[in-house]
């Protein structure tokens, strides 16, 4: 999943309102892998530049890997306010986004199988943002900018 702009977050979110919910439509202790867009292109790069050494080959990716209640948690610290997770039926995540929908649905048949450790060691010059990481150096100024985050 990506981390930007607010990972896994759905409904309004707003600085001022009292809660603040992760939704996911999955069990609370199922970790899923996060993958900040910076990571992105700093791997394509790494890619780009290797392009012999990794023709031909795939790679699962992600920079963490955590459950809704961890994202929840995280996200508290970075925001300085509680952020509880709610766990939702899949037929609620498919009326939001049938894309997400069909992620989690992969994510219950198939799973995620990035090798974070192998990821940083192989590519070391990308930063690999954990999702503290990202929720920390992420603007959430944001939040008193706009009514909501999509």
């Amino acid at each position: 999943m990506p981390m930007e702009p607010a990972p896994a977050t759905s409904g309004t979110v707003k600085r001022n309102d009292p809660m603040c919910l992760v939704r996911l439509p999955d069990a609370s202790q199922t970790r899923h892998p996060a993958l900040a867009v910076a990571d992105i292109g700093a791997f394509a790069a790494a890619l780009i530049e290797r392009r012999e050494q990794v023709f031909g080959k795939r790679f699962d990716l992600a920079g963490d890997e955590l459950s809704g209640e961890e994202q929840a948690k995280i996200l508290s610290q970075a925001i300085g306010r509680p952020i509880n997770y709610q766990e939702i039926p899949i037929a609620a995540a498919r009326q939001q986004s049938e894309d997400v929908a069909i992620m989690f649905e992969w994510f219950d048949r198939v799973g995620a199988d990035a090798d974070i450790a192998a990821l940083r060691r192989d590519f070391s010059e990308v930063r690999w943002h954990s999702f503290a990481d990202w929720a920390r150096g992420f603007d959430w100024s944001v939040l008193e900018r706009t009514s909501s985050i999509a």
